[in-house]
């Protein structure tokens, strides 16, 4: 009973608490001089590496449902829904039973209608956000590279490269940190170009300032105030260069599970390692997942 109590005591505590969303800049303020003192004077310190996730960058280019959508809509779009042997019609079969519908749910589906008039839809696009990388890992009959959707369909270089969407406030807030020297480290899982793009619009450039890590030569150059390890790859550099960055960018399943055992990334994963180990971590915009 007392453990009860106790626990409804600290969730009535933590629900009292400010969010994100609505909090002031004078409770910010004295949540960093009070309870967070320590927090604060570590980041000074330079005793924190970033690890940044999607959620820093939801606002200004697609999110997993944004793309997991994208993807459904074009093979849905070329589906021949009395073909059971087409090859989009078997891969949006696929992408559907990944998304493990109920019986009543998958029925209702009728691949001829847009994606929008689908009942279950948004159970669809919540599900498969846990299963994305198996659904940008469908093979279509006729595209014999294996990142066709990532590629050709969801097309990281123009949805994620810098120049399609303006930095948003969390990569500003980073940005300001980073010329502040505080922050030696980011690693990041994120393609976008939206920290760089927020260094240049203070600075004029970032490359003054932030030392992008992609591929392991990146690693042995000078380090600058900041390090950004983009460890799934970058978008920007796939676009420029996309011989020789396209493969780098990861989010099929294949890639995951490969990573760790990929010489590819040997450089990048033990700098991922030493980092979790040497530096104490604060997360931001980074899912369980």
């Amino acid at each position: 009973f007392k453990f009860r109590q106790s626990r409804q005591t600290i969730q009535t505590d933590f629900l009292s608490l400010p969010t994100a969303f609505n909090i002031s800049i004078a409770e910010a303020l004295q949540l960093l001089d009070g309870p967070l003192a320590p927090l604060a004077m570590g980041i000074a310190q330079r005793r924190y590496s970033f690890w940044l996730g999607s959620g820093i960058s939801r606002d200004r280019v697609d999110d997993l449902r944004g793309i997991i959508k994208r993807v459904l809509s074009h093979l849905r779009e070329r589906c021949n829904p009395a073909n059971n042997t087409c090859s989009y019609h078997r891969a949006l079969t696929e992408a559907v039973r990944l998304a493990q519908l109920s019986d009543d749910d998958r029925n209702s589906i009728d691949f001829s209608k847009p994606l929008d008039e689908w009942a279950p839809l948004g159970t669809i696009l919540r599900n498969l956000t846990t299963a994305y990388a198996r659904l940008l890992d469908i093979r279509i009959d006729g595209h014999i590279e294996e990142d066709h959707l990532l590629w050709d369909v969801v097309d990281v270089p123009t949805t994620f490269a810098a120049g399609s969407a303006a930095p948003d406030c969390e990569h500003l807030c980073i940005a300001i940190l980073v010329l502040e020297g505080v922050v030696p480290d980011i690693a990041s899982a994120n393609w976008d170009g939206l920290i760089e793009a927020a260094v240049d619009e203070l600075t004029d450039t970032s490359g003054a300032a932030l030392r992008i890590c992609v591929e392991a030569e990146d690693l042995r150059a000078q380090p600058l105030l900041t390090r950004l390890l983009k460890f799934h790859g970058c978008a920007v550099r796939a676009g420029r260069e996309p011989e020789k960055y396209r493969e780098l960018l990861i989010a099929r399943q294949s890639q995951i599970t490969g990573w760790p055992a990929n010489p590819s990334f040997a450089a990048m994963k033990a700098e991922l390692q030493r980092l979790a180990a040497t530096q104490r971590t604060l997360m931001i915009g980074m899912s369980a997942q």
